[in-house]
């Protein structure tokens, strides 16, 4: 007898390019998914400064506990400063994602965009490019924080319940938190995200598609052939998260174009 569609277990890999993007940038949609059954992991790609690395582990361990999702911290993490190899940092960082997402079979990598404005961020974007491209079947579910998507294809609703947890989750990064408020970003970013992610999404003019208050907005791609080609546009239904939208046939040549905000090279 087929298994049901619905009792298919998601493996999710996000990827952070710091400790508290892992909230940021889809903290609600990872606790949504782990709510729902699924398999999420977080994989921490640097730790800050050096004299952060053992206070911002701290506050991501805790950050984990709060939100439910395994976290995985290497010995060695990349160097994605404005002033490092960037270069050098994204070979190693393609190497650790394969080899993470492979090990745990991922079928869902969530991670920013090539063009997300903040050098550290673009090189993860890069990074990810690179080592899940020949993955064939593999979703990657871009984001953006600093930046902008050049396209939006999914959206995420989000209750008032999930976006508790995720704010208690970011409350464990105390000092980011103290630098700048980042639950105003996180709250404020989610409920604009509910009113800007229908029409970005399936096309201007076009209605609500939820009563709940908050969103996450990802653009989705598959893996194909060697290449990313952009997925059709749909609402995320947690229960089934790749169900209801497909690969378009379109390759996504963009993710390999130099960015328009930063260098892909270290100065």
């Amino acid at each position: 007898m087929p298994v049901p569609l619905l009792s298919i277990m998601a493996v999710v890999l996000s990827v952070a390019p710091h400790p508290d993007d892992e909230v940021l940038s889809a903290g609600p949609v990872c606790i949504d998914l782990l709510t729902a059954g699924h398999d999420v992991h977080v994989l921490l790609v640097s730790l800050g400064r050096l004299e952060q690395h053992e206070r911002r582990l701290v506050e991501a361990r805790a950050a984990a506990t709060v939100g439910g999702w395994s976290l995985h911290a290497p010995d060695t993490t990349a160097a994605i400063g404005a002033h490092d190899d960037l270069v050098l940092a994204q070979a190693f960082i393609a190497t650790q994602v394969h080899a993470l997402a492979r090990e745990l079979n991922a079928d869902i990598v969530i991670a920013p965009g090539p063009h997300d404005a903040h050098h550290g961020h673009e090189v993860v974007g890069r990074a990810v490019t690179d080592a899940l491209r020949g993955a064939d079947g593999v979703r990657w579910w871009a984001w953006a924080l600093w930046g902008h998507l050049p396209r939006t294809t999914l959206i995420h609703p989000v209750d008032e319940a999930t976006m508790q947890v995720a704010v208690n989750a970011l409350d464990a990064y105390r000092g980011e938190n103290e630098r700048n408020d980042y639950r105003r970003l996180l709250v404020g970013g989610s409920e604009a995200a509910a009113v800007l992610g229908p029409e970005r999404v399936f096309g201007f003019g076009s209605g609500r598609v939820s009563d709940l208050p908050y969103a996450s907005l990802f653009l989705e791609l598959e893996a194909r052939d060697g290449s990313w080609e952009a997925c059709t546009p749909g609402i995320l239904d947690v229960t089934s998260p790749r169900a209801g939208r497909s690969p378009t046939g379109h390759v996504a040549t963009w993710l390999d174009e130099p960015s328009p905000y930063a260098s892909p090279h270290s100065p």
